[in-house]
């Protein structure tokens, strides 16, 4: 990753890189045929981390307000732009995220 400008930037980038994030699609588009577009995905490898903790990484940068934007808008880049699934998993996954994040007592 290019160096960050930002201290949400930072954060992100390490939580990214902690979970084994793989921002070079490349590969991954030679093997599955997937087209992302000119700006690629970030492939989160789930051998190494659950779909559940890359979602409550997204969610607490969301929630401290480090990811501008409204809700809807975090779960349609991540359906897009990501190996997390499609818009409608994605949300599920998001509410039973919020679910917990909010029991917790954030």
């Amino acid at each position: 990753m290019e160096p960050a400008d930002t201290v949400g930037q930072k954060k992100l980038a390490e939580a990214l890189e902690a979970f084994g994030a793989v921002v070079d699609y490349d590969k991954v588009q030679m093997a599955t045929g997937d087209s992302a577009g000119p700006l690629g995905k970030l492939c989160f490898n789930f051998d190494v981390v659950s779909k559940h903790d890359v979602m409550m990484k997204f969610l607490e940068m969301y929630e401290e307000g480090l990811i501008r934007g409204r809700k809807n808008t975090l779960q349609t880049f991540l359906a897009t732009y990501s190996n997390l699934g499609t818009k409608e998993s994605v949300h599920k996954l998001y509410v039973r995220c919020l679910n917990e994040y909010v029991r917790k007592g954030h």
